[in-house]
């Protein structure tokens, strides 16, 4: 849910779906559609035990679909990574469905966490959370790491106080997206956008021949 875009049709889909998911788990104590837990406190499946699964597996794949729209401009590591995670959920949830006994459904999702745990870190530390492009961490790291020599071109949002002023910060963060799309799509293959500052960014290119440089600016 945190990765489709608050207010989107997908969003309000996953929300609806969820609440009915609940609502169908808490009537499982009544109804035993999902579990049944008997007079000794042993837990076993319900008639629709196998529907919840298959509905963790759609959440699943809704899941990784947004997140890969969302980074639609990261690099293929880190696509690959989020397509991992999604993939290795999926065989927890089968092999759930195969064994009922709770050591799989625990081992599972405790290794799924660990997963995400690290998805997120490996995502956080490298890209900006507004923008998606590199942020100014990923920036000095990159930069320390570079031997040859490389090309900066630095650039920055002429009157976004303003706008945040006038239109709202609303606007302002619609702008400073709009800007970093803009520099991505500019950059192409040839170099690396980060976003060092509020409304400052840094398009690092490998190469210091000018046709290439004049090409991106």
């Amino acid at each position: 849910m945190c990765s489709c875009t608050k207010g989107s049709k997908v969003y309000k889909v996953v929300i609806v779906a969820q609440i009915i998911y609940t609502i169908l788990c808490l009537s499982s104590v009544y109804t035993k559609l999902f579990f049944v837990i008997d007079e000794n406190g042993k837990y076993s499946r319900g008639h629709l035990s196998v529907a919840s699964f298959a509905y963790a597996g759609v959440l699943e794949l809704v899941w990784m679909t947004c997140l890969l729209i969302e980074y639609k401009n990261v690099v293929l590591k880190e696509k690959i990574l989020i397509i991992s995670v999604a993939l290795i959920e999926l065989v927890a949830i089968v092999i759930q469905v195969m064994d009922s006994t709770y050591k799989y459904s625990i081992l599972g999702s405790s290794f799924v966490l660990i997963l995400f745990y690290i998805f997120q870190i490996e995502i956080e530390c490298k890209y900006d959370k507004m923008t998606k492009i590199f942020n100014q961490r990923y920036y000095s790291i990159v930069t320390e790491s570079l031997t040859n020599n490389y090309s900066v071109i630095v650039f920055d949002i002429n009157g976004l106080k303003a706008v945040n002023d006038t239109l709202g910060h609303e606007a302002g963060d619609k702008l400073i997206k709009s800007v970093a799309e803009s520099l991505q799509n500019g950059a192409g293959e040839s170099g690396s956008v980060f976003r060092i500052g509020g409304d400052e960014f840094v398009i690092l290119v490998k190469d210091t021949k000018k046709e290439i440089l004049d090409n991106i600016v």
